[in-house]
């Protein structure tokens, strides 16, 4: 019985250990809402074993990352050295940063279009032009 109170100590002191160094890491508010959990992954070719953490930044921003081993074992090395968005893979996947899409609400534009013009300089041209036409 004494084995198992260790076990689960150490598991909580790991997991409060992984919250702390991501805390440093991403230099997230004393507030800031950080989740570490260990999950069991049954498919092919995955650790019988891994630590997931999720936090959130400014904006409502959700961040995670997955470390391929328990948490026990995870080493601050093991963190990601900072959070980089991808944003060819987000926009594949549809996923929309808050600003772009709190834009498109607030414009009554999809945020489709948004992202279209970023990547169409000369459509951006065109419609500042046409704007500045329809200027009184």
């Amino acid at each position: 019985m004494l084995r198992s109170r260790h076990k689960l100590a150490d598991h909580a002191a790991a997991l409060e250990r992984v919250e702390a160094w991501t805390r440093l890491r991403f230099k997230l508010a004393d507030d800031a809402v950080v989740l570490v959990s260990e999950i069991a992954c049954g498919l092919p070719g995955c650790p019988p074993l891994e630590t997931v953490v999720a936090f959130w930044t400014q904006g409502d921003a959700r961040h995670q990352f997955k470390v391929f081993k328990p948490v026990v074992d995870v080493l601050m090395d093991d963190l990601p050295p900072t959070y980089t968005r991808d944003e060819g893979l987000a926009q594949a996947l549809g996923m929309l940063r808050p600003v772009v899409s709190e834009a498109a609400r607030q414009l009554g534009v999809p945020a489709e279009v948004l992202w279209g013009l970023s990547e169409r300089p000369d459509l951006v041209a065109m419609i500042e032009r046409e704007l500045g036409r329809a200027q009184p």
